[in-house]
């Protein structure tokens, strides 16, 4: 790629005199180093695999979701940010030695301010991020915006870096909305890329403007030149290169340590990169970012092992950096086949297992032995009997017989490495405590202001599935139950965020939606013993006819109290909630929760009701609509069991109950379609008696190979006033 210049000698000088005076300006240097952005860097060919030529970005990974595993028999999650590479000791060449650490550029001006954006929490997402470029706008809206636009075009105020910096007492703030992005000068395709980056300080000359310089190329012009001053910190951080398109959904994991994905350049293309490791290296846990100058290099943790070490004598030595390498482990089985084309068993790795030993320094006085680049080996268990989740919680006690490198034998396997950060263990609470309303969860936070809780049920599998045959008495209380499964496979109750209920807005680490419900209102023909498994609404039974319902047929036979009953695997409804998120706004709400491994019972006859709107052409019309019944979505009209459009695949158990439309039909028919009553209102503390199909609309989003009547997450936080409100926000 080239670093071009903003300037340009006239065009009436002649190509001659362009070309002699081009040569001039490289040969001189120039007194002003800045570049060009040319757009946005696009991973999708270093993500060949599954891509076509009709689809080339159809390898790129979208989403990269947390996967569980186990750090010494606690739970734990992890990131995969995909293959890269090391360095190969020489004399065991199968054997990962380090990976490279490059540099990444951070500015600071001469009063060693930083001038690269702190991290701003997104309360909406969980998510942290750190922008960049000139006039940059705040990422939260102002308080006083118009709510019925959509969050992301609200008005917003300059993102002005007004806050003084508390490591320099005495130095105002700069009080400009301008930020330099950090840069890169290494990618994926480059053969000692492997996300690990040196914290390397530039100082900048007063008047310089903050993300002129946009490439490694650029700036090392200017520190040739001696206007800009490169100092090595020795400090490392881990920070994967992502493409734009590409989202790391959070979790209640990150205990309140900014993760943020920091915008930065590459060779003049904009990019970002994802801080799996490190924040605490590069700012304190107030998310202060530490000033220039090796007086702070002691406060820049290390989160992660690191190797420094000079080469030569002290008159000419060569500093080098690296990071060593780990292992991770995973249960691997062989499953034979019958197929006579296979020559080979199919080899399946599990997921939910992985392993390790060591976890990141949060504080001076953690352990060391932490590496977040991964030698992959595998644990071989046995395809009989099946192999049983949480069976491996922890490397030491596994016979060293049973694991290898992958691809191979200790002497024979091409390294796989990975970079695999650990994201955090989980915190442990349990029921007792809950029960005795001393919940030490309440005093941990996944992000500012978002209080966990005590998650009795962590696998909402787990919840509602059959106890296995096996299970063992682990809690010592005389019998066998879910607690004992729980303990079993997920190491028991964990802190979580906050559990909500129907209509309350949800994400994947602000909010999750509860197991469980409290009906209420008249034709309620629940049994007590239910537990109140099934929804928080208020039903009224309504038989007349009416112009919404000309046939007088009921609207919510769910009252007959066809709820699903785990205990027995028997029922309509399962009961509880599902979140239902949009990729979009990687948001949602929550919805009745269905099973579809439960057959549907006979299907009560349709419903046909009157659908009134009004026309492009502004005249009242009148057409038939059709509301079809589904047993296992409480043969509420119009609901069908549905499943979510997410990756990995919603498993059958967690599908979602909605009201589905026809998107072959006109919107404003649609409109009307949506919020045609069904008599069922939300009844809890924060939202009374509103009609569930208030306020929803007809769209795919979130659904899979089918439209649906829901509410769009994109307004959220919601004007009461203009749309329909299903929390407290």
């Amino acid at each position: 790629m080239l670093t071009r210049s903003r300037h340009s000698l006239p065009a009436i000088l002649g190509p001659l005199v362009l070309l002699i005076s081009s040569f001039g300006l490289v040969g001189c240097g120039k007194d002003d180093f800045s570049d060009d952005a040319y757009g946005f860097l696009d991973l999708s060919p270093y993500y060949y695999d599954g891509s076509t030529a009709s689809d080339p970005n159809r390898g790129l990974t979208r989403d990269v979701r947390p996967h569980l595993g186990w750090v010494n028999g606690e739970r734990a999650e992890y990131y995969d940010f995909g293959i890269v590479n090391v360095q190969r000791k020489r004399n065991a060449t199968n054997t990962p030695d380090f990976a490279v650490v490059s540099p990444m550029y951070f500015f600071f001006d001469s009063q060693n301010r930083p001038i690269f954006s702190r991290p701003v929490y997104e309360p909406r997402t969980g998510s942290w991020f750190m922008k960049g470029g000139r006039k940059a706008f705040n990422l939260l809206p102002r308080d006083d915006a118009p709510r019925d636009l959509v969050y992301s075009i609200r008005q917003r105020d300059y993102f002005v870096d007004n806050q003084e910096n508390p490591y320099l007492p005495g130095v105002p703030a700069r009080n400009v909305p301008d930020y330099q992005r950090p840069i890169v000068d290494r990618l994926n395709n480059n053969g000692d890329y492997s996300g690990m980056w040196e914290i390397t300080e530039i100082r900048v000359p007063d008047g310089y403007e903050p993300d002129k310089i946009k490439s490694w190329e650029t700036l090392r012009r200017g520190v040739d030149s001696g206007k800009f001053e490169l100092f090595s910190t020795g400090k490392v951080i881990n920070c994967p290169i992502l493409d734009e398109r590409q989202t790391v959904v959070p979790t209640p994991m990150y205990y309140n340590i900014p993760y943020p994905r920091i915008e930065l350049w590459y060779r003049t293309k904009q990019g970002s990169c994802f801080l799996s490791d490190g924040w605490l290296t590069l700012g304190d846990e107030n998310g202060v970012p530490y000033p220039m100058g090796p007086e702070f290099y002691d406060r820049r943790l290390d989160t992660f092992d690191v190797l420094r070490y000079s080469i030569g004598d002290k008159a000419s030595s060569v500093s080098t950096i690296i990071a060593p390498v780990g292992k991770l482990f995973q249960p691997r089985v062989s499953i034979m086949t019958q197929d006579p084309v296979r020559s080979q068993s199919i080899e399946l790795r599990l997921i939910g297992d992985f392993l390790t030993d060591a976890a990141p320094r949060t504080k001076p006085s953690d352990p060391p032995g932490y590496r977040p680049i991964r030698w992959m080996w595998d644990v071989t268990v046995p395809q009989d009997p099946p192999y049983e989740p949480g069976t491996f919680k922890q490397i030491i006690g596994i016979d060293p017989a049973q694991y290898q490198p992958r691809g191979g034998t200790a002497t024979t396997a091409v390294p796989w490495t990975r970079n695999f950060p650990l994201i955090g263990k989980a915190m442990k609470c349990t029921k007792e405590q809950v029960a005795a309303g001393s919940d030490p969860c309440r005093k941990q936070f996944a992000g500012p202001g978002l209080a966990l809780e005590c998650n009795l049920t962590p696998d909402f599998n787990i919840a509602i599935a059959e106890i296995p045959a096996g299970t063992r008495d682990i809690n010592n209380d005389g019998k066998i139950d879910r607690d004992d499964l729980q303990m079993l496979r997920e190491g028991g109750p964990r802190c979580d965020v906050p559990q909500v209920r129907f209509g309350e807005f949800c994400a994947p680490a602000v909010a999750k939606c509860a197991l469980e419900g409290k009906p209420s209102g008249t034709g309620m023909a629940i049994p007590s013993e239910e537990r109140g498994r099934l929804i928080d609404f208020r039903y009224e039974d309504r038989t007349s006819t009416t112009p919404e319902n000309p046939t007088g047929v009921r609207l919510a036979a769910a009252a007959s109290g066809k709820i699903f009953n785990p205990d027995t695997n028997t029922g309509g409804m399962a009961g509880g909630y599902t979140c239902l998120i949009s990729p979009r706004a990687a948001s949602g709400y929550c919805y009745f929760r269905c099973d579809s491994d439960q057959a549907a019972a006979a299907a009560l006859p349709s419903q046909s009701i009157t659908v009134r709107y009004v026309g492009p052409d502004g005249k009242n019309k009148s057409e038939p609509g059709t509301l079809p019944f589904d047993s296992r979505c409480g043969d509420l009209p119009g609901y069908r069991c549905l499943t979510p459009n997410t990756s990995p695949a919603t498993p059958t158990r967690l599908r979602v109950c909605v009201r589905q439309c026809d998107p072959q039909k006109p919107d404003r028919f649609n409109d009307a379609f949506c919020q045609n009553p069904v008599n069922v209102s939300i009844r809890n503390e924060k939202v009374q008696d509103q009609e569930i199909q208030q306020g929803t609309y007809c769209t795919n989003d979130g659904i899979s190979g089918a439209n649906a009547c829901i509410w769009n997450p994109a307004y959220e936080p919601r004007d009461p006033l203009t749309r329909f409100v299903p929390s407290n926000q």
